[in-house]
């Protein structure tokens, strides 16, 4: 984001990993008031697509709107993030209007920075893999929003195309247990195998950091009662 941000133009940025990796708390709870407050973007927006009940052609109608291009060519980029971008795409009318977003950011004249959020970690290789029809319902801004499928085998998304991908890894066992260190570790009721245990929890479940905080706050309150 930040090279984008020096070079004045748009792109598209994909960040995935497991639920409970700290994605989207990362970026909109802390990121995202510091990108607004140091003033490097015209203008920043922010959307979760599992809310949107009027589906992805709305989401892409939305995004072609909001990231309409500034008159001036000196004018900083649009930010626009996309959180549970990958909910988007569970069909194939959803897949091809993902990929219009995309390419609205990744024209060479674009505006338009796209961050996207999800947990799909193989999201832009499917996006990149999927084929299908060529022929457009309607344009967006100066891209042109593709909704049906069949009649084409051509690729939606060009290798040139692909969004730079950051991967979220899990948290592992050892992971938990520095974080939950530093938060808690000074608490006299962590004590004994606490650490380990709820560490082997978490990761068992697929490093959902949520779980550990959870566990935590259980064995705090036992300790208070106790």
């Amino acid at each position: 984001v930040a090279g984008l941000v020096l070079k004045g133009c748009g792109g598209c940025c994909y960040v995935c990993g497991s639920v409970g990796t700290g994605k989207s708390s990362l970026i909109l709870t802390h990121l995202k008031p510091q990108w607004e407050s140091a003033g490097l973007f015209s203008k920043v927006f922010d959307l979760n697509c599992v809310a949107q009940s009027e589906g992805p052609a709305a989401v892409l109608d939305w995004v072609g709107r909001v990231s309409a291009r500034p008159s001036m060519s000196k004018k900083k980029p649009r930010l626009v993030i996309l959180d549970e971008l990958d909910d988007l795409c569970d069909m194939t009318a959803g897949i091809h209007n993902v990929v219009q977003m995309i390419k609205l950011a990744m024209e060479p004249d674009s505006k338009l920075v796209l961050l996207g959020i999800g947990n799909e970690v193989n999201l832009i290789e499917r996006l990149t893999a999927h084929k299908g029809s060529i022929s457009s319902a309607g344009t967006v801004g100066s891209a042109s929003a593709t909704t049906t499928a069949g009649g084409g085998s051509k690729s939606l998304l060009m290798k040139s195309q692909r969004p730079m991908v950051v991967r979220f890894e899990n948290y592992t066992s050892d992971s938990v247990q520095d974080v939950l260190k530093a938060r808690v570790g000074s608490l006299n009721v962590f004590a004994g195998p606490v650490f380990p245990f709820i560490g082997g929890k978490t990761e068992g479940v697929g490093g959902d950091i949520r779980v550990a905080l959870t566990l935590s706050l259980i064995h705090i309150s036992q300790g208070i009662v106790r």
